[in-house]
């Protein structure tokens, strides 16, 4: 996608605003911060699948693509999703999210400096059971 297109700066926040999540953890009232990304630093790494209404936002990197996000208004696999931006020297899917549907991904643990959680109260830490982490494009 051209994000100095205006029509299509619309069209992305138009699915971003009207999402169907592909994350466990999903990001709430997130619009303006994905617009953030979008149209600064990661303005080459919009891709848009027209039959799908959806936009994913990777990087390619040599034999590893790097998936930040991914925005459909509809209810779709995300293997297909995947499957439709990967070409044949793709070698590594990596995720930027942790997935509604994990049958496919294998887990690994995400460590970088200057990212602490702190949790207050008692109550149980998801993160510390279920395996989770924030999506890459809802760090501000």
């Amino acid at each position: 996608m051209d994000m100095s297109n205006k029509n299509q700066r619309e069209l992305l926040y138009n699915i971003v605003n009207n999402r169907i999540s592909f994350s466990k953890v999903k990001m709430l009232d997130c619009t303006s911060l994905v617009m953030f990304y979008c149209t600064s630093f990661m303005k080459d790494s919009i891709y848009y699948l027209e039959d799908y209404n959806t936009v994913v936002i990777a990087e390619f990197d040599e034999n590893k693509l790097y998936v930040q996000d991914i925005f459909s208004t509809k209810d779709i696999k995300l293997d297909i999703i995947i499957d439709e931006i990967i070409n044949d020297e793709i070698k590594e899917v990596i995720l930027g999210f942790t997935p509604n549907e994990n049958l496919f991904y294998e887990e690994r643990l995400f460590k970088d400096e200057d990212t602490t959680l702190f949790v207050k109260g008692i109550e149980r830490n998801i993160f510390s059971v279920d395996k989770l982490m924030f999506p890459i494009l809802s760090h501000a």
